[in-house]
């Protein structure tokens, strides 16, 4: 009875998906299971659209909880708060679709847990924090275990209202951990940030968010600002890229999205100039932190 009753709400729930998703694809997106790695504001924007589209198992892993200055970019209200991110998801899904099957881990991607999910994952949505050491670290095992089973990833960063997004389609031999921006040894000797900006190339980062970096890295600030327009944006390119992978498409493996181009709004010539400055800036400032993590190893 329980079978007959979930299908029959399956098939309402994706009913509107009809003509744009056949229904052998949708039974392929029904049998896959994805890992989320990281449900704050990136991968966390991927949830619920998973569950909607007709995604029905899912493996969830994030060790962080809830706190208000999460609210303007997260999927959480003031009742959520202190809240482990992985226990709200799972009843959020639920409340879609009673019959999804949802397994947490509160202690996010770990060195004993990460072998296991990525191996039974058919895909990933990596959206392991990058403003922490822990979070690099967890974010490069990830990767190191996709490549080693040939799995795909999806990356997502979020700066000021932008989204750089990367596919590493791990099961091509040519692909490289992570395209070769990171190493271990990087991640213990250099700042998380600017670990950051070398998986991020210089030329993706906005205008607005040089103010930003400027204001980490030399004015000591203590956090990063981010925006949910940028972290929503990663949840509807990310779940639609993942639909594309099942149905055997080949996609371009970067992509950037920013909301002000979108609009039409353009730096004026000043602007230019000081972006161009900027970048000269951050790419000194990165080599020089590499020189001198070099020389003290």
């Amino acid at each position: 009875m329980e079978s007959t009753m979930a299908a029959d709400l399956y098939r309402e729930l994706t009913l509107r998906n009809t003509t744009f998703i056949s229904a052998e694809l949708q039974q392929k997106i029904a049998g896959s299971t994805v890992l989320v790695a990281g449900c704050g504001s990136t991968g966390g924007s991927t949830v619920e659209l998973l569950v909607r589209t007709g995604f029905t198992h899912l493996l969830l892993a994030d060790n962080g909880s809830y706190e208000v200055n999460n609210a303007n970019r997260q999927k959480m209200t003031l009742a959520d708060d202190g809240r482990m991110k992985v226990d709200v998801f799972r009843e959020i899904c639920a409340a879609i679709n009673p019959y999804v099957s949802v397994e947490t881990w509160s202690s996010g991607i770990t060195a004993e847990n990460v072998e296991e999910l990525v191996t039974r994952a058919d895909i990933i949505i990596d959206g392991v924090d990058v403003t922490t050491t822990s979070g690099l670290k967890a974010k490069y095992e990830l990767h190191r275990y996709a490549k080693a089973n040939n799995k795909v990833v999806v990356s997502g960063y979020d700066m000021a209202a932008c989204q750089y997004i990367n596919v590493l389609d791990y099961r091509k031999p040519e692909q490289s951990l992570l395209d070769n921006r990171i190493t271990e040894d990087l991640i213990d000797q250099l700042p998380a940030l600017i670990c950051c900006a070398l998986l991020v190339p210089v030329k993706e980062i906005p205008y607005e968010m040089y103010a930003e970096l400027e204001a980490v890295l030399l004015q000591g600030k203590d956090f990063v600002s981010q925006l949910g327009v940028a972290a929503d944006l990663f949840g509807l390119v990310a779940v639609w890229t993942l639909v594309k992978v099942l149905e055997g498409q080949a996609l371009q493996k970067e992509l950037n999205i920013n909301v002000s181009d979108l609009l039409g709004i353009q730096l004026n010539d000043e602007q230019k100039l000081d972006l161009l400055t900027k970048q000269a800036w951050l790419t000194g400032y990165i080599q020089d932190a590499m020189q001198a993590a070099e020389q003290e190893a």
